[in-house]
């Protein structure tokens, strides 16, 4: 089975959105500078406990499918529609993550996650309920057809995928 993780729309797709450019970046596993590809999308943000961080060390390095989730985040109505919903979109590189410590070094990755600024209030509601803001590196995005399957929260597994690559 592959490992697959759900992202809300318009997020999941803006990994796949160009221009796609190469970036340095070190391997993890080597220590080794490395060329990679991004788009305009190249670091998932969750905000989870010491768990995802354990599942993040283990999969980087690894091939994993984009799940598009069923539900969308800031679109109107005419917007939803451009989107594909409820199944795997594509496949990208688990690289790193970044443990983010403050607002200020949140919003200096703007640029790289797509998300709204954030500010103290958002984190210390976070660190309080023993929660960190966690940036998931992802790279190297390569888009599939469309495959309608259900989603889960988190990295989940999708049975019947033997590759990151075809159903």
């Amino acid at each position: 089975m592959v490992i697959a993780l759900s992202i809300r729309q318009p997020w999941a797709s803006m990994f796949f959105e160009p221009p796609l450019r190469e970036i340095p970046i070190v391997n993890l596993r080597t220590g080794k500078k490395i060329q990679a590809i991004v788009g305009k999308k190249q670091i998932e943000i969750r905000i989870w406990g010491q768990g995802l961080v354990s599942q993040v060390k283990r999969l980087v390095g690894e091939t994993i499918l984009v799940h598009a989730s069923g539900s969308w985040d800031d679109l109107e109505p005419g917007e939803r529609d451009k989107y594909d919903r409820g199944g795997i979109i594509g496949t990208v590189v688990v690289r790193g993550y970044i443990i983010y410590n403050s607002p200020a070094h949140f919003n200096k990755d703007r640029d790289k996650h797509q998300n709204p600024d954030m500010d103290w209030v958002f984190f210390k509601d976070a660190m309080n309920e023993g929660k960190e803001v966690i940036g998931i590196i992802l790279t190297d995005p390569k888009l599939l057809p469309f495959t309608r399957c259900k989603g889960a929260l988190g990295f989940f597994h999708i049975p019947g995928w033997d590759t990151a690559v075809a159903p």
